[in-house]
């Protein structure tokens, strides 16, 4: 980056903190006028523009996500807050965005926002249904594989990261890794086990990283699935990261055992005054360890958890992402590449976290090559997979085409029993799309 491109960065960057803490403390009609503001930094794209028209009639509607917003701009600490300006909303949205246009230009595709990656598949737990747990062990990235990944992926303008597992901590080098990567917006899914109020004031320090903390819904239901003082250990855990001043996230599987508890008002508002700013809700999928179709919450569960979650949205003043049945906000299925890919332990480069599949190996192939790939090509090419966007998954929703994905381009399952979902739990599979697929035909209700 030149002089001339790092002023004009700095500019940018204050411009934006200044109208961000004037945000917080602007009346809903100043903010409304901000929008505008917003709108000429972000770049002129369908997808961007759509989302600060959703904003701004939050606003109109004094819709709770503002409060969300206002909590998320001014509890975290101002290093916290400067990075999700830096990383998120300038080197993600907006610089981020033009390189992935060039991208676009140069290969006719656009390479997605995010990356997920899986240093480790070693876990310190043994959770029923993870979807993790046939993934072998005894493999494990190296760090300057890691490393180059996040040059790769911010040479094409992604600037933002998940890391999951396995449990992410049990993988000695990443904390480093947040903390030589200043530039780079991460998100890390754990158990929690592993953290302590050291590596939490590490953590802040930072001020590039949310910690989502997993849990399966109160004391009882967290308890037998994680094991003895897993519920308390992660109310431990959000107090500390609460007092040092970081973001704060939950993340839930979503099961038919479950679904109500986890979706109730009680426990979003428990959550919330335990400080945190967001949930993840991922339905539970028939992959990984032991895949089953009953632990999968039935049709009526979830849309009932759909509407749910929607309410607590509009009351509570905490971002909720239902991540299946939010397709609407997301315009279908996000994989592939669309909006974000998958790289394991090993270096295979999957289409989803949930889709155990792939072509391409990150060891035997730049991250654009991979990103270019028949079988994303393929994927791509049918998405968003369904007009009916409550229906955007490609496993559970539309499984004909991970289907023909897999057996067009000869993908391979990327652990033993990954093929379940396309031979022994195909036919319930079918049921439970037609099924769905019947109770939302009269669309978003």
């Amino acid at each position: 980056m030149g002089i001339g491109q790092r002023v004009k960065r700095r500019v940018i960057s204050t411009t934006t903190r200044r109208l961000l803490d004037l945000a917080t403390r602007a009346s809903d009609k100043n903010l409304l006028r901000l929008t505008v503001a917003f709108q000429r930094l972000l770049p002129k794209i369908p997808f961007y523009q759509n989302g600060l028209a959703a904003i701004r009639q939050m606003f109109e509607e004094g819709h709770q996500g503002i409060g969300a917003v206002r909590r998320i701009l001014t509890e975290p600490s101002r290093k916290t807050v400067a990075c999700l300006v830096d990383n998120m909303i300038l080197g993600s949205f907006v610089e981020g965005y033009r390189r992935r246009y060039r991208f676009w230009e140069q290969h006719g595709i656009a390479p997605p926002a995010a990356v997920l990656f899986s240093p480790t598949m070693r876990c310190n737990l043994a959770c029923e249904g993870c979807y993790a747990a046939r993934y072998s062990r005894d493999v494990e990235m190296d760090r300057a594989t890691v490393d180059r990944i996040i040059a790769e992926s911010q040479e094409i303008g992604i600037n933002v990261f998940t890391v999951l597992g396995g449990e992410p901590f049990l993988w000695p080098h990443l904390p480093e890794v947040f903390e030589d990567h200043p530039g780079a917006a991460f998100q890390v899914f754990t158990n929690g086990s592993l953290l302590d109020e050291a590596m939490i004031k590490r953590l802040a320090r930072a001020g590039n990283v949310l910690v989502c903390l997993g849990l399966e819904g109160r004391r009882r239901s967290t308890e037998r699935r994680r094991g003895r003082g897993s519920f308390d250990r992660a109310l431990a855990l959000m107090d500390l990261m609460r007092r040092e001043r970081m973001l704060i996230a939950y993340s839930i599987t979503v099961t038919r055992q479950n679904v109500d508890e986890v979706t109730d008002p009680e426990f979003v508002r428990l959550m919330l005054e335990q400080g945190a700013h967001l949930g993840w809700y991922f339905h539970y999928q028939p992959t990984g360890h032991c895949p089953q179709m009953e632990s999968l919450p039935t049709p009526e569960q979830r849309a009932r958890m759909r509407q749910r979650l929607r309410k607590a949205r509009r009351e509570l003043p905490i971002l909720i992402v239902d991540f299946l049945n939010d397709g609407a906000l997301t315009e279908g299925c996000m994989s592939a590449g669309r909006r974000y890919i998958h790289i394991n332990h090993r270096g295979d480069v999957e289409p989803c976290i949930f889709v155990h599949f792939a072509t391409d190996n990150i060891h035997k192939k730049s991250l654009a090559e991979c990103l270019c790939s028949d079988f994303f090509r393929e994927l791509r090419r049918h998405q968003p997979f369904n007009p009916n966007h409550l229906r955007p998954c490609m496993i559970l929703d539309n499984p004909q085409f991970l289907r023909r994905a897999v057996a067009q381009c000869k993908a391979q399952p990327t652990h033993p029993d990954a093929d379940a979902v396309l031979t022994r739990l195909a036919p319930e599979i079918d049921d439970y799309a037609q099924r769905y697929a019947a109770l939302t035909a009269a669309g978003d209700s």
